[in-house]
């Protein structure tokens, strides 16, 4: 009866420690960092490279629309 209560709690610590380990990381990854730090400045490059590439795509794929647009005018 004694090794099957300290299977059981080893298991509880252990999912306890996982759990507990998983919710702390998940509290403090959508925390910003301070201006000023080098994971700010990684952070603020990577959001500018996003959106200029997300802008480029945008205004291609008006140009595009717009391209498509004015030859179907044409055939009709």
């Amino acid at each position: 009866m004694n090794a099957i209560f300290n299977i059981v709690k080893f298991v509880g610590f252990t999912l306890g420690s996982v759990l507990v380990r998983k919710t702390y990381n998940w509290l403090v990854e959508d925390v910003d960092p301070p201006p000023g730090t080098k994971e700010f400045a990684k952070e603020l490059r990577e959001s500018e490279i996003k959106y200029k590439r997300l802008r480029r795509k945008y205004e291609s794929y008006i140009k595009s629309n717009k391209h498509v647009v004015k030859n179907s005018d044409d055939t009709c």
